[in-house]
């Protein structure tokens, strides 16, 4: 491993561990440990091998070999953290001398890659962390350079993509896109477990329907595919998947009704400033100000569904003041909730049925058709046009709103927006990624393996003595397996020992960032 740590301490500056911790690492026991004396957070282990080499000779593979000493210089290695404590490893390596083929080697361990710096588990927790954690802060954390850890990221990146097997179609597949490294990238989402399944560099026609070409039984698993109000999706899904429903995610529906709803709202307050300062009357006047300023004051009023209105008595009388003194707001608020009750309904016929009656309250195009809507609802149809333009792209996507409301298909898009958000927070945490990392991140961070922490456990080891009676055992309950022995006290010991965070299963980038602290999560 290049780059590594360097390890500069003074014997002089150190004191002893005691008792010696155990290293819990299978060829390697521990003889002694030091510490700095001013508490830093550092560890050093002076270590031998724990039993005789037992392998072959690894020029012949000759057993026929006798010991040739100690090497010359102790085998200094890094292990993994204590916490933020850093350990290193003194290690008196055996020489061995084949009679056989006349070569010397060195003492084989399991615990250490042949010909490398760090011991295996440190090796594998370095691999785990850039899956999960900004390569800077694993760099800084295990004293590293950050060139060294984006070599190991991209080493085992590239062993997981080697490794790789076909992607399986899933029965729900989500479609997303999100502009990340300077272009517009396709996200591939299996909707029911949350997993990523790929992640292409572009979103064009040859991306998305290649991508969906490559997975297994594509034609005959994907039953259904959610994705939002793009037109470039959906002519992609027709060519490829025309037996499959498209779904558009309801939360897009929703994101584009508050988006007008907003701008309409903008539009009336505007009129309404104007109304009142055209307002003869002074008393009035103030009136219809103070109501204004409720709606300025309470943005929510607008952004709230009706139930989360009615959580406070005091949301509902404000909202009912505004409605009350201002027709316009009360027939944004029946657009609005007109529309939330579609999603409320529980066939596509019901909810067909209440699109038709909120369609009533958008205005209609053409002057005579907009005067008499104008004298049914008293208000002025200008103030809606942002509406009349969602209800056009309601028309424009019927089909794939009201896909939603048919048996089994009540799915949203959802995982994928959750993924790309994740995505997004993984590309601003590293300082610039570059698609490949970033697919690789994104793509393989549940394969890294469990994440894993390892700290010092104390615990009290029994002292054995001889047993003076075959009965005391008995009578005490301190016979044992070790023959006529019994305990006659304890000592302090501590291990090195390791612990693993839960996960799912099938692993969700989703849900696990959703329960842990790697990231703060939120959706866009």
């Amino acid at each position: 491993m290049s780059g590594t740590r360097k390890i500069e301490f003074n014997e002089d500056d150190m004191v002893a561990v005691i008792p010696t911790p155990s290293l819990n690492l299978p060829d390697i026991v521990a003889e002694r440990c030091l510490q700095p004396k001013d508490g830093s957070p550092y560890l050093v282990f002076y270590c031998k091998p724990s039993d005789k080499y037992a392998g072959g000779c690894p020029n012949c593979g000759s057993i026929n070999y006798i010991s040739h000493g100690p090497a010359q210089k102790p085998r200094v290695v890094h292990d993994i953290n204590i916490g933020i404590t850093r350990v290193d490893l003194v290690l008196i390596v055996p020489r061995y001398y084949c009679k056989d083929c006349g070569a010397v080697f060195r003492h084989v361990f399991e615990s250490i890659p042949e010909g490398k710096q760090s011991t295996l588990r440190l090796r594998e927790q370095l691999r785990r962390d850039v899956f999960t954690r900004p390569f800077s802060q694993v760099a800084m954390e295990y004293g590293f350079t950050e060139g060294t850890i984006r070599y190991i990221f991209d080493e085992y990146a590239d062993e997981l993509e080697a490794n790789r097997g076909p992607i399986i179609a899933p029965e729900v597949l989500g479609i997303d896109e999100k502009h990340i490294v300077h272009a517009m990238r396709g996200i591939f989402v299996d909707i029911k477990t949350g997993r990523l399944l790929e992640m292409t560099e572009n979103n064009k026609e040859a991306d998305i329907v290649g991508t969906i070409e490559k997975m297994v039984n594509y034609d005959k698993n994907i039953r259904i595919v959610t994705t939002d109000m793009a037109n470039g999706y959906r002519a992609h899904i027709q060519l490829c998947l025309p037996n499959a429903k498209l779904i558009v995610d309801k939360y897009h529906v929703y994101q584009d009704l508050y988006s007008k709803v907003s701008k309409s709202k903008k539009t009336i307050m505007e009129k309404i400033g104007q109304q009142i300062s055209e307002e003869p009357d002074p008393v009035k006047a103030k009136h219809l100000q103070t109501v204004r300023d409720l709606v300025v004051h309470n943005a929510y009023l607008f952004k709230f569904g009706k139930d989360k209105l009615a959580e406070k008595t005091r949301r509902i009388a404000i909202m009912a003041d505004v409605c009350k003194t201002f027709p316009e707001f009360n027939h944004l608020r029946l657009i609005k909730e007109g529309f939330e009750r579609i999603y409320e309904q529980g066939s596509r016929a019901d909810a067909e049925a209440v699109y038709k009656e909120w369609v009533k309250l958008i205005p209609p195009r053409g002057a005579r058709k907009a005067a008499a809507w104008e004298k049914q609802y008293h208000v002025s149809a200008d103030l809606y046009d942002e509406l009349a333009i969602f209800y056009r792209t309601t028309q424009k996507w019927y089909q794939e709103i009201f896909n939603y409301f048919d048996d089994g298909c009540q799915f949203t898009n959802a995982a994928s927006e959750g993924t790309n958000s994740m995505i997004q927070r993984i590309n601003a945490q590293g300082n610039g990624y570059g698609f490949k990392r970033l697919r690789a991140k994104a793509l393989y961070w549940h394969d890294a393996g469990p994440r894993v922490t390892y700290k010092v456990a104390r615990k009290k080891v029994p002292v054995y003595g001889e047993e003076t009676s075959s009965s005391m055992g008995m009578v005490t309950g301190s016979h044992s397996l070790f023959g006529d022995r019994k305990i006659i006290g304890y000592h302090d010991a501590s291990d090195i020992v390791q612990t693993e965070q839960p996960t799912h299963q099938p692993l969700s980038v989703l849900r696990f960032l959703q329960d842990t602290e790697f990231y703060d999560f939120e959706t866009d």
